[in-house]
């Protein structure tokens, strides 16, 4: 996995007894390297994130589940390979379609953006501008990060949703899609950390159910 990737992330937080409990477990899903990229520095020290194959876990492969085990319990960190798997070459297309809706709600004008604020202190869904957060260092400079966060549950109706702009509006069926499609990536991992620390395998993925509410955000 060397070079840049574009990357989606989510994070599920397994509660389990004190024996068995291991870290948050931070899954990545990898694009390919867009071709505009430029090449990745050589010489640079590479920390040693372990690639796992979801194809591997469906088959019941017993050491690729190990290796699932040992990660979130050594760096806390993985990376899942999901090329050449009918469900992991679908979540990637979406991914970078995606990719591409982004550039286009960026590149909308800063005042429309700044119609969708989200409510600070009170909600974390919405349009956050660079500059809006200025205690991220000792000498308090406005970070340089913009981002809109979209609700997994205003995208599904869980809950009532809040507005969005067109962009992201006429794209809920991608969206909707993207997100049912990377929780089911992530129920795959659960299941197979449940069985290995010797648990039903829905212990997990039972605290996570899908249509239920929950903070789970495309950003």
């Amino acid at each position: 996995m060397r070079g840049p990737f574009l990357c989606w992330c989510f994070l599920h937080q397994a509660s389990t007894p004190p024996r068995h409990q291991p870290k948050a477990i931070v899954v990545t899903t990898c694009c390919r390297q867009p071709p505009t990229s430029p090449p990745f520095p050589r010489g640079l020290s590479l920390a040693p994130i372990a690639v796992v194959s979801p194809q591997k876990l469906l088959d019941g492969d017993g050491n690729e589940a190990t290796r699932v085990l040992a990660a979130t319990q050594g760096h806390g960190f993985f990376y899942l390979d999901l090329q050449g798997t009918s469900p992991g070459e679908t979540l990637l297309a979406e991914a970078e379609q995606l990719h591409a809706l982004a550039k286009a709600v960026f590149s909308v004008p800063l005042p429309e953006k700044r119609q969708y604020d989200l409510e600070r202190g009170v909600s974390l869904f919405g349009y956050k501008p660079a500059g809006a957060v200025k205690t991220t260092d000792r000498d308090h400079r406005p970070d340089t990060t913009e981002f809109f966060c979209i609700a997994k549950d205003h995208l599904h109706h869980v809950t009532p949703s809040r507005p969005y702009p067109p962009e992201i509006e006429s794209h809920r069926p991608l969206l909707r899609s993207f997100t049912h499609h990377g929780h089911a990536c992530g129920m795959l991992v659960l299941s197979s950390l449940a069985s290995q620390l010797g648990l039903q395998p829905d212990a997990f993925a039972g605290l996570n159910l899908f249509d239920q509410p929950w903070a789970t955000t495309a950003a």
